[in-house]
């Protein structure tokens, strides 16, 4: 049995508990989850496969391939939500698989189970493999990549590679080289371009750093890079990738332009690509440090090991010993390889001005490598200068368990002029006096915490890494279900959208909405929620007759007064999650006359 096939099992279980338990169990969550759920779902209604709708109009956020999973997942478990979100969950379970492999493959059994269990219990991968969203799938895609070009690659086969120089660090085939331009192009059908963008160069940097290993000086290392770079991006089969990508893709942004006729493709290129990179949109702006405090937490459990993970994989890469042969070479080589795979992706996103802390999710697999050789370096070579990381990560993560059990409360009782402190920045009233439940949560990280430091100072490593891996499945699964549950009764979409359903003959209820941006109600609904803001437009909508209008407080009290007079509450809840109200209304059963002849 391979090293893979013994490791596996492990992942795989790790990763079904943490992506599958609960799955359907809450409902979607604004706003990211339903917009791709709601337009995935108008589109099972139209029966369409080419052209993403979203509330009545093309939607030119992001490719087909996300909706296409939704849709099976709708035709298989029906329009809900596990439908929705099993695409993703399943997905997720691949990529942590597909990383074990890679560990595996490169460096050893135990690299691959700890890569493999980090990315199946880490709380950011865990969170999109739970959600209706593009990250999942772009993941895999991106990961897959990676995986073809280390299958057909000789330098990094088990045997000695009778290949050297540029040959030696591209794959040996032509098959190789269309196997890991077709996961390209799957990946820009989940993103777009740079599902070929960030891997191709990440490769493309990697054969680079290894032809100039040779250098030690930052300038002639770089002139020879400079040299080398035509031939390697020649190699590298251009015209090859276009062809496949094309192929695979192409057909697709031909078949949506043809059918819309309305500049998708601009519209999706310029906007959705081009200008987020360049300009901050729907104020997601950051610093360019942005990514480290976010990987930091994204990567919890497991990014307690970065900093030996960085420093361990430093003193391989400058280890020099020129009669160890093609075992050391290889040996860098593969880590040489995870560290342009992470570097690229996060350098690129760090760059861009638009940040959200999904975008940076498929530099987390090779992050998972680096962490997994650290965690087989120390099981393989205990030190006494371990004894330090291990007390300050198994102390942090009893910290963390600290911190949810008795600050998260105090931070909840903490008042301000009379007023809880969180409802003073926003936070809805009633979420906050329901959160005190939530720092349960914090029992598993403690208790886990305590015993792997107990384990750790008495030597028993194997133990304490287990201990670990169990601790990271529990504490992942009680934030991502158990937390997520509780706070998910908060929710209004889904209540609001019981007013709105389809009158007794089936045509559906006049409907709009009054500065509210709510995707899930959209998918609630079941119909399409225009917006409307114009004073205009909300005349002439409440003309017509049984129609229901969907505001805020906020947009209450901005109707005009004459218009006010005549509306009746439906329905009216807390808003969700901040402070205020969100509620249905309708005219006034006794009014006889439309809003428009009152006004005039």
């Amino acid at each position: 049995m391979s090293d893979f096939s013994r490791t596996r099992w492990w992942v795989l279980a790790a990763a079904l508990v943490t992506f599958m338990t609960g799955l359907g169990s809450t409902r979607l969550w604004d706003e990211d989850e339903g917009w791709f759920a709601a337009t995935a779902a108008e589109m099972h209604r139209r029966d369409e496969w080419i052209v993403p709708w979203h509330n009545g109009q093309v939607f030119t956020h992001k490719p087909p391939l996300m909706y296409w999973g939704m849709r099976l997942g709708f035709a298989t478990f029906g329009v809900n939500e596990w439908g929705a979100r099993i695409g993703s969950a399943l997905f997720g379970t691949a990529t942590a698989l597909l990383t074990c492999w890679i560990g595996c493959r490169l460096f050893a059994r135990s690299v691959g189970l700890w890569a493999g269990l980090a990315m199946a219990t880490c709380i950011m991968f865990g969170v999109v493999s739970r959600a209706s969203t593009a990250d999942a799938y772009l993941v895999f895609f991106m990961t897959l990549v990676m995986a073809a070009y280390i299958r057909w690659t000789p330098g990094f086969q088990t045997n000695d590679a009778v290949e050297t120089g540029l040959s030696r660090w591209l794959p040996a085939r032509w098959s190789g080289f269309v196997a890991m331009y077709a996961a390209m192009g799957l990946a820009v059908l989940v993103k777009g371009p740079i599902g070929i963008l960030l891997p191709g160069t990440g490769i493309g940097l990697f054969v680079l750093l290894q032809l100039t290993r040779g250098e030690v000086r930052w300038l002639p290392r770089g002139l020879a890079i400079a040299r080398w770079i035509p031939r390697v991006f020649w190699e590298m089969r251009p015209i090859t990738a276009i062809a496949t990508v094309v192929v695979v893709a192409g057909w697709w942004f031909g078949a949506v332009e043809a059918r819309t006729g309305s500049g998708f493709i601009a519209e999706f290129l310029g906007v959705h690509n081009v200008q987020r990179f360049l300009t901050p949109m729907e104020k997601h702006s950051g610093p360019i440090v942005y990514y480290i405090p976010v990987v930091w937490i994204g990567f919890f459990p497991w990014s307690l090991f970065l900093i030996p993970s960085v420093v361990s994989v430093w003193r391989r890469l400058r280890f020099r010993q020129d009669e160890a042969g093609h075992a050391v070479e290889k040996d860098q080589a593969a880590w040489r390889f995870a560290v342009c795979w992470f570097a690229i992706i996060f350098v690129f996103f760090s760059l861009a001005k638009t940040k959200l802390p999904n975008y940076v999710l498929p530099c987390y697999p090779p992050l998972a490598l680096l962490v997994g050789g650290c965690l087989e370096r120390w099981l393989r070579e205990p030190r006494e200068n371990w004894r330090f990381w291990s007390r300050w990560a198994f102390g942090s993560l009893a910290g963390v368990g600290v911190a949810f059990l008795v600050l998260l409360p105090l931070l909840l009782l903490a008042t301000s002029h009379g007023e809880p402190w969180l409802v003073r920045l926003g936070v809805q009233s009633t979420l906050v006096a329901d959160l005190l439940p939530v720092a349960w949560v914090g029992v598993p990280a403690l208790l886990g915490g305590a015993a792997c430091f107990w384990l750790a100072e008495r030597g028993q490593a194997e133990r304490m890494l287990a201990v670990f891996s169990v601790t990271a499945v529990i504490f992942s699964l009680s934030i991502l279900s158990g937390a997520a549950r509780h706070i998910d009764r908060h929710q209004t979409s889904a209540t609001l959208a019981e007013c709105l359903q389809p009158n007794a003959d089936g045509t559906p209820v006049p409907v709009a909405a009054f500065r509210l941006n709510s995707p899930t109600l959209v998918y609630y609904a079941n119909q399409p929620v225009p917006r409307i803001s114009r004073p205009h437009e909300i005349v002439q909508h409440l003309a017509t007759p049984g129609c229901l209008l969907v505001t805020t407080d906020e947009g209450w009290h901005q109707l005009d007064e004459d218009i006010r007079h005549k509306l009746e509450t439906v329905r009216e809840l807390p808003r969700f999650p901040i402070e205020g109200k969100v509620m249905v209304l309708r005219r006034r059963t006794e009014v006889t006359a439309t809003v428009a002849e009152v006004i005039h």
